[in-house]
């Protein structure tokens, strides 16, 4: 890795996009990554570090636009980092993000798989997310800018709407009335309705005014249905904490559909929910078609959260469907049992633990007929894997955030299993993040 002169530019055309959201680009035949850049254009960019295959360069000019860029909505589109495709029009994200699926199960998996279909576009393209974290920094809260660590300010952000806009607003002046200096806000806005609030600090003193913090923000914010004060009990980036302190609710209700699931402040689920039921309506039909009708049908979620997938396919199947949920994460096993008793779900059992030996434990008591498997963006990871080929399921349905992690882990799979369908789905407008199902079967030995 090099780091190379500042007044060094170059004269580039864009040919295509990296699953990172980057232009590509291409001088004296070394790859060159320009980020902010889309295919068509004709751009200047200053090359910064150049490592053994490819450049990485940053934006300085476009002397030629592409036909398929369009005029930003957000006023922090030059600086903010959530949202680097938004001067992409539409078709073209969906396009791309179908384009780096594909290239990756090929390039990466080494797979061909004919026939994909186009990505399902997001119901909502503004005002979709249902959840927002927010970074702390000089007295305000704000969103993390372009490729950087830096916090910067945010009066108006498209994904969410004028209500949890108004949330951020109403924090940041409580945080500053109180003196309080926390890490992050997190506001939830669930489709079924409900504003909840949670503010993590380091804190464990400013536990003692987390009650008069709560108490000035619902006197300026009387939608708000809950309030939590989470203690961050590790180092890193991410938004999550103990909590130590509770205002009003403490859960959250998010529907798929008619179904209904609790949540808690650290609970995962997807952030897009309308675009989350066009992905779980497509989990359901590669699983409906394939599960045993005259005997009992024995199904594993791993990395299940609150049991969402898994329960959703056996409310919407059969419910007499035995479903075992395995996640990692404390607090969720309470949450999901909940659920499944709302829901009618009579044998459901959750399990607390690594995924990789509770699965084998479960495989030991019977063969599965349904695992699925919706693991972090790092994948599955290859002792997990390796049950999966030697406890082979009759099916398996793999839910993937990452199509380089997926592509991966499929080549592996694909020694046991048959790649029979494989979906995108956009979860996320306006960035190059995109969801895949991907529906496999085992081989006949």
């Amino acid at each position: 890795m090099k780091e190379l002169p500042e007044k060094t530019s170059w004269i580039l055309q864009i040919e295509s996009l990296l699953s990172d959201g980057r232009g590509l680009a291409r001088k004296d035949g070394m790859a060159v990554f320009v980020s902010g850049a889309f295919p068509g254009m004709t751009v200047r960019a200053v090359p910064k570090i150049r490592h053994r295959n490819f450049t990485e360069a940053e934006l300085a000019e476009v002397l030629a636009s592409s036909p398929d860029t369009i005029s930003p909505l957000c006023p922090h589109t030059d600086t903010c980092g959530g949202c680097p495709w938004q001067t992409l029009s539409y078709p073209a994200q969906l396009y791309w993000k179908h384009r780096i699926t594909t290239d990756a199960l090929q390039r990466v998996g080494n797979l061909t798989i004919p026939d994909i279909p186009e990505t399902i576009p997001s119901p909502r393209l503004h005002h979709y997310r249902n959840k927002m974290a927010f970074a702390f920094c000089n007295g305000f809260f704000g969103l993390r800018a372009r490729r950087s660590h830096a916090v910067i300010p945010v009066e108006h952000c498209i994904l969410q709407d004028s209500l949890s806009s108004k949330a951020r607003s109403v924090c940041a002046q409580a945080v500053k009335d109180f003196g309080l200096h926390p890490l992050f806000l997190v506001i939830r806005r669930p489709e079924s309705g409900g504003l909840f609030l949670e503010l993590i600090v380091r804190d464990r003193e400013a536990g003692d005014i987390g009650h008069l913090f709560a108490t000035a923000v619902r006197s300026m914010l009387p939608e708000v249905s809950g309030i939590v004060l989470s203690l961050r009990t590790s180092a890193g980036d991410v938004a999550y904490g103990n909590a130590i302190l509770y205002a009003d609710s403490p859960e959250i209700t998010e529907r798929l559909g008619e179904i209904p699931f609790h949540l808690g402040n650290g609970a995962f689920f997807q952030v897009n929910t309308p675009a989350a039921a066009l992905l779980y309506e497509k989990i359901f039909q590669a699983a409906q078609a394939d599960l045993p009708r005259d005997r009992p049908s024995y199904v594993t979620d791993l990395y299940a959260g609150v049991g969402s997938i898994g329960l959703y396919l056996a409310s919407r199947i059969r419910k007499d469907i035995s479903v075992t949920a395995v996640e990692q994460m404390p607090g969720a096993s309470s949450l999901a049992k909940r659920n499944a008793a709302a829901l009618g779900i009579r044998h459901f059992t959750h399990i607390t633990g690594d995924a990789v030996k509770m699965f084998a434990r479960i495989t030991a008591k019977r063969p599965q007929d349904l695992v699925i498997l919706d693991p972090p963006r790092s994948g599955a990871g290859k002792p997990l894997l390796q049950s999966l080929l030697q406890n082979r399921p009759r099916q398996l349905i793999y839910v993937s955030c990452d199509p380089a992690t997926l592509a991966r882990d499929l080549s592996l799979l694909s020694e046991e299993f048959t790649i029979r369908s494989v979906q995108p789905v956009d979860l996320f407008p306006h960035t190059p993040h995109v969801e895949n199902v991907v529906c496999l079967s085992g081989k006949k030995a």
